[in-house]
């Protein structure tokens, strides 16, 4: 519909001039919120980077992490750019079927082996406790 072909429009053009876009309104609890937020906070800026290395992946989803510099937001719209100074880690929904698409591979998440069981459980539990209030 119209009013969706215009959010998309605006929310393109904010993420094209600023990089980022506060949305609001997603009825998403601030507690939900700001638990991912802390996570990811520990996760690109606290964390060792060989944590963060922990989760480097291949695949074609680009679950995991991104090291700054290695992707750019102009190469999803068409667009030839410059590499983001941005540090990444995406996740996405999974499947359990072993013929599902490349999309729906399992997510990567850093261990007790290179951050603490405490550090990572909560990273993990936060993310994906975020992720699943964002897919209601």
């Amino acid at each position: 519909d119209s009013a969706r072909a215009e959010c998309s429009k605006l929310l393109l053009r904010q993420l094209k001039c600023d990089g980022f876009a506060l949305i609001r309104g997603t009825g998403m609890s601030s507690a939900t919120c700001s638990k991912a937020l802390r996570a990811s906070n520990a996760f690109l800026h606290e964390a060792d980077e060989k944590v963060r290395r922990s989760c480097l992946t291949k695949d074609r989803a680009r679950r995991g992490y991104s090291p700054m510099g290695t992707e750019n937001f102009a190469s999803l719209i068409g667009e030839k750019g410059h590499n983001d100074l941005v540090k990444k880690y995406r996740i996405g929904g999974e499947s359990k079927e072993e013929r599902a698409s490349c999309l729906l591979r399992p997510n990567v998440w850093p261990s007790g082996e290179v951050w603490t069981e405490e550090a990572a459980q909560f990273f993990r539990q936060s993310i994906e406790h975020y992720f699943d209030a964002q897919c209601r």
